[in-house]
């Protein structure tokens, strides 16, 4: 009994050690070490910062109108570091975009070395007189590299109101979305919890200053930063997919395994969903609400119409729209393909009732992706929801074969279907032109060649570009 007792226990504590890790509670914990580091830096680097380009930017200013205290030197030192780190962490992004989990391992390998050099040579400054020089100018280098990485890398992740490093729009968004401003303020944990973030590590890093000086604050601030990261990465909570073709699950679901076990390019491992939702019936809303929100999934917005919904997609791009069929000025099928059209990357769910199946082929033209009715919706909308936000087709429990059936069809054709401008950057990348030389011969800039090209490989699903040679021979877009 003992031991059946202690291996429960360690079961359990197994379980809770493979949790994954949100990526928001990553964030915030960067957040707490971005007020340590501009602690370091204002306080300990004369009136400089290091990871606030915003106020180093002021700061220049107050140096060049001759305020005393402010340098124009150490202003620039850091504005160019940054910069050069900015640079760094872009290159990494774009190198080792296919994998986010080496991705993400290196930049905090890369940042927390920074970090762990800034203490090094904090030995010895004295932060109060600023000497020796050198090694001013070699925490300031050091420290703004590191956040130039960083700050390129949160960029990259695009995680709204979580920056890591400036809180204007933070706030902004806390007051203007606010009940006092006509809005449901989504996001307003968050929000809190960024500034609470910042200003604890800021109240921590200057008592440390204070009493320990720069290079234990630095020390932590590194170690923080890598061991914080690697636990992030070490517990993915991205699923594995079989091989074969799309089918119905245990449950009434069926899926394009091919695609099930990824999220879309902009979901990153732990995020939580992002979900629309629109009906008519606020009663049914705010029931479908509460169940989500017990699973963990975000509801971004509500809508009691179809065009309504629609300018919410457009708006806010979240990452499901869960959409009532029959809705007034805009049907759930048109508010679909509106949806389609303008938010490629919002995958929608059509809650529907038996007598309506009849319009499914419509639907699925339309980009529905999942279909659900309402009286199983407890028991299918989450699971519809995760599958069709990993690029698959979800037919709940009860719904016809013909369903099935139409999205069989509908999930075969899309895979693999490119569009005019994807198959023209797949022939080019063919050709064996580079980023640049796509976005010239198309007249787009690199980044949205680059984007295509990601999209393509990730469409054909193709790792390297000479799968993507065979597919164009195959297509006939190249010759062999």
């Amino acid at each position: 009994m003992f031991d059946r007792n202690l291996m429960d226990e360690r079961g359990s504590a197994e379980r809770v050690m493979k949790q994954p890790i949100p990526l928001p509670v990553l964030l915030l914990v960067l957040t707490v070490t971005t007020g340590l580091i501009d602690a370091v830096s204002v306080l300990g680097l004369g009136r400089v910062f290091t990871a606030n380009m915003t106020g180093n930017i002021v700061f220049l200013g107050f140096a060049l109108a001759g305020q005393p205290g402010f340098s124009r030197l150490r202003s620039l030192a850091a504005l160019v570091a940054f910069l050069v780190g900015a640079v760094i962490g872009g290159r990494l992004g774009a190198r080792l975009a296919g994998s986010q989990r080496r991705w993400l391992f290196t930049v905090a390998v890369v940042e927390s070395s920074l970090l762990f050099a800034a203490a090094l040579a904090a030995h010895g400054y004295d932060g109060e007189t600023l000497a020796p020089v050198a090694r001013l100018y070699a925490l300031i280098a050091l420290t703004a590299l590191a956040m130039g990485v960083r700050n390129a890398t949160v960029r990259r992740l695009a995680v709204p109101d979580l920056t890591t490093t400036v809180l204007t729009l933070t706030l902004a968004g806390l007051g203007a979305d606010s009940p006092l401003a006509g809005g449901s303020n989504p996001r307003w944990r968050r929000r809190v919890a960024s500034v609470a973030a910042m200003l604890g590590g800021a109240i921590v890093g200057a008592l440390l200053v204070q009493s320990v000086g720069l290079a234990w604050p630095l020390a932590l601030i590194g170690a923080v930063t890598l061991l914080a990261t690697l636990a992030y990465v070490a517990h993915p909570a991205d699923g594995e997919g079989g091989e074969g073709a799309p089918k119905r699950s245990t449950r009434g679901g069926i899926v394009d395994p091919k695609v099930a076990s990824r999220r879309p390019s902009h979901m990153y491992i732990g995020m939580p969903l992002q979900v629309l939702l629109a009906d008519d019936h606020p009663m049914l809303r705010h029931g479908v609400r509460a169940l989500l929100e017990r699973h963990g999934v975000e509801v971004v917005a509500e809508a009691s119409d179809g065009r309504a919904a629609a300018a919410a997609a457009l708006e806010l791009h979240p990452d499901v729209a869960v959409l009532d069929i029959m809705m007034p000025l805009l049907n759930g099928i048109d508010a679909a393909r509106a949806i389609a059209e303008t938010c490629p990357d919002t995958q929608v769910v059509l809650l529907t009732a038996l007598d309506q199946e009849r319009l499914v082929t419509e639907a699925v033209s339309a980009g529905v992706r999942g279909f659900v009715l309402k009286t199983q919706a407890e028991e299918d909308l989450v699971q519809a929801i995760e599958q069709v936000s990993r690029g698959g087709f979800y037919v709940g429990g009860g719904v016809s074969q013909a369903v099935v059936e139409a999205c069989r069809a509908a999930a075969a054709q899309d895979h693999g279907r490119l569009t005019p401008r994807e198959r023209q950057v797949a022939q080019l990348v063919a050709e064996g032109k580079s980023t640049k030389q796509v976005a010239a011969l198309l007249g787009i800039t690199p980044k949205t060649a680059e984007f295509h090209r990601a999209r393509v490989m990730k469409k054909l699903d193709v790792h390297d570009v000479a799968g993507l040679v065979r597919y164009a021979i195959r297509e006939g877009l190249v010759a062999p």
